[in-house]
């Protein structure tokens, strides 16, 4: 007996030792775990799923075709991964089995209410929308917080038509033949991808007013050149700007309506020799972005606000972190755009989730006023809240949009005098343009921590003047080591800059 416990004991050890030292190998060596989620029934991928490990909450969310990327260094084999998407059920997976095969299904389960309302009737689903923002000011986080972001952005730029009649210029330096190389050297579709790795700030002063404040940790940037070789063209721009003296400004007309300009070469100034670029520009941008958790858009957000123009749905009930919440489905009735689904909590009316899109045969706005067009012709929309604290805060989001530009008018490019009465025209440049321009954007930004403080400790941050960015020509795995990101679309790995 005394030597079968002897050998029991030393398998034991032998069994713990092996499964620790495979559990570094394998932290040591797998750097991050990759696959995709779909739906089990239909095969699709499911875009935007959330992923966490259990017990820290750590994780990711998959990419738009359900791609994710899953950062597991300094996890365990035994530590659990849940997989989650509304309306489908929860799937759980170690480490460790998710090695063997980190390829997910998930199976659609939507419960009817009659399983989860055990008194009283449904309610009408467009009442249930409608206190979405009666509850918002109750609901959603404003406190002063810190949040540690990933964010990527991505644009395409693809010019349709690009033609430029010169008529004339009182400026030597600039002749019908500049305006032909500018046709001839423009790139007709210019591409470029951000990644940024930082820490955003949020708070509000006494007044109400919103504060921001963005410190990057890491951007990666692959961008095209807008021209080819253009060192001729930027020299004539910065020379006119040079030659453009104090109380002189140079100005834009077109028929009867005109705007003042700026020549100097912002991307220039603003993307210094050693890769650095200003802040203030990228956080004006983003504080643009993140005020789509508002619903204050109410073109975006539309079906919250004009409920009148939709038809809702209850489709039934499930349950998300521990919250029985509504799952409505919506489409256009008449004039409305959207079509797409909600997840609203029960208890509160919190608006978790959001999955929308233009409906068939819809688009945004459609404008060509004198020869000056703009088209909203697509656009896709993505949010998901955390609760944290009895309050619930931004864990996502994702907007992508085209929109087409156009231009068919006869173009004058004024340098003028200030002048007490009227102001005296010095030079002048006429041409015609015919220019249109299809432009694909979109941005994703995931929460990877929520941290509250005080009003105090956000004024005490300094945000930085320059954020460092590495300039690359090939989306690389390896730029992202020992980080968790969103997965890159397929598109994204395999773009390759233009020599």
């Amino acid at each position: 007996m005394l030597k079968l416990t002897k050998l029991s004991l030393l398998l034991l050890f032998i069994l713990l030792v092996q499964k620790k030292l495979y559990a570094q190998v394998f932290n040591s060596e797998t750097i991050h775990v990759e696959g995709v989620v779909i739906d089990k029934n239909s095969g699709n991928g499911l875009p935007y799923t959330n992923i966490y490990v259990l017990h820290n909450s750590v994780g990711v969310i998959s990419n738009e075709n359900g791609f994710y990327s899953l950062n597991v260094q300094n996890l365990e084999l035994t530590d659990t991964l849940r997989f989650q998407y509304v309306g489908y059920q929860d799937f759980n997976i170690t480490i460790g089995g998710l090695k063997q095969n980190a390829d997910v299904e998930l199976l659609e389960k939507v419960n009817t209410l009659g399983e989860m309302l055990i008194f009283g009737a449904p309610p009408n689903p467009k009442s249930i929308v409608k206190k979405v923002l009666v509850n918002q000011a109750l609901n959603y986080e404003t406190s002063s917080r810190q949040q540690n972001v990933f964010i990527r952005e991505r644009e395409n730029q693809d010019i349709k038509e690009l033609e430029i009649d010169y008529e004339r210029s009182s400026l030597n330096t600039i002749d019908a033949s500049l305006f032909k190389e500018i046709e001839q050297k423009v790139s007709k579709d210019i591409t470029w991808y951000t990644d940024f790795l930082g820490n955003a700030y949020f708070s509000k002063n006494e007044e109400g007013k919103n504060l921001f404040k963005i410190n990057p940790i890491k951007v990666i940037s692959l961008q095209e050149e807008d021209f080819g070789d253009t060192k001729d063209i930027e020299k004539i721009v910065t020379d006119l700007a040079k030659e453009t003296y104090e109380e002189q400004y140079w100005k834009i007309k077109t028929g009867i309506f005109s705007q003042k300009i700026n020549l100097e070469n912002d991307s220039t100034e603003d993307s210094l020799a050693d890769g650095s670029q200003k802040l203030k520009y990228y956080r004006s941008n983003m504080f643009t972005e993140f005020k789509f958790q508002s619903f204050e858009n109410e073109n975006h957000w539309e079906f919250l606000h004009k409920t009148g123009k939709y038809d809702y749905t209850l489709v039934g009930g499930s349950r998300v972190n521990n919250e029985n919440v509504y799952i409505i489905d919506f489409v256009p009735d008449g004039s409305g755009i959207y079509q797409g689904r909600l997840i609203i909590a029960f208890d509160n009316y919190a608006l978790i989730r959001a999955d929308f899109n233009y409906a068939e045969g819809k688009t945004g706005r459609d404008i060509n006023i004198l020869g000056v067009g703009y088209s909203q012709n697509q656009f896709e929309g993505s949010i998901f809240f955390e609760k944290q604290n009895s309050k619930y805060h931004l864990k996502y989001l994702s907007k992508q949009d085209e929109v087409s530009y156009s231009v068919e008018r006869k173009i004058s490019l004024l340098k003028k005098q200030e002048r007490w009465l009227f102001d005296k025209e010095l030079e002048e440049i006429k041409l015609g343009l015919n220019l249109a321009i299809k432009n694909l954007s979109s941005v994703e930004i995931l929460v990877l921590e929520t941290d509250l403080i005080t009003l105090k400790e956000y004024n005490n941050i300094e945000q930085q003047k320059l954020m460092q960015v590495i300039y690359v020509d090939q989306f690389n795995d390896e730029l992202w080591e020992g980080f968790s990101i969103i997965q890159p679309t397929k598109q994204m790995k395999t773009y390759t800059k233009t020599p």
